[in-house]
C-alpha cells in the first residue's frame, strides 16, 4: 500500500451562483476525499470565496485512514448544497480542482459528455504561476463559474 503524498490539491464544487468548498483529505491508500468542514460562498462574494479557499489550502491534505467500501461516505457536499444524491449534483454542477505543485498553480475544469455527466476537459484547464494570490483563484473560478452555459 502506497503512502506516497501527492501533489496537494483542493476542489471548489459550483451550483448555480454557490461555491461549496470542502477540505480534502488524502487517503493512506493514496486517493483524495472531501471531508468537513464543507465551506459555502457566494460566486459574487469574492471576499468570501477567497477566505473558503484560503482556509481549505491552509488545512491541506490531511493522510486519513483509507474507508472501507462498505463504510464509504456520501460526498459531504450534498447537504450544505441541498441536493440528495451525486448524480443530481453532477447534471446541475460543476467541479474546479485546484492543484499546487513545484512553482506553479493549475486549476482544472470539468466538462461535460453527451449525457451531461462531467469528464476531463483538459482544455478548460489554466497553469498559473504558483505564487498567485488566492484572491486571484477565487476570481477565476467565480469568472469561468459564470460563463458556463450550464450552470445558469
Amino acid at each position: 500500500m502506497s503512502t506516497q503524498k501527492g501533489r496537494p490539491m483542493w476542489h471548489v464544487y459550483i451550483l448555480k451562483d454557490t461555491a461549496f468548498v470542502p477540505d480534502v483529505a488524502q487517503t493512506e491508500a493514496g486517493f483524495f476525499l472531501d471531508v468537513e468542514p464543507v465551506r459555502v460562498a457566494m460566486l459574487d462574494d469574492l471576499k468570501s470565496l477567497t477566505l473558503a479557499i484560503e482556509q481549505t489550502m491552509i488545512a491541506g491534505n490531511p493522510l486519513v485512514p483509507t474507508p472501507t467500501r462498505a463504510a464509504f461516505p456520501k460526498p459531504v457536499i450534498l447537504k450544505s448544497a441541498g441536493v440528495k444524491n451525486w448524480n443530481t449534483f453532477v447534471k446541475r454542477g460543476a467541479c474546479f480542482t485546484i492543484f499546487r505543485g513545484d512553482g506553479e498553480l493549475e486549476i482544472a475544469e470539468t466538462g461535460r459528455n453527451d449525457d451531461g455527466d462531467w469528464v476531463d476537459a483538459p482544455s478548460l484547464n489554466q497553469k498559473l504561476p504558483g505564487n498567485l494570490e488566492v484572491a486571484d483563484i477565487a476570481k477565476l473560478i467565480a469568472e469561468r463559474a459564470r460563463h458556463r452555459a450550464d450552470l445558469t
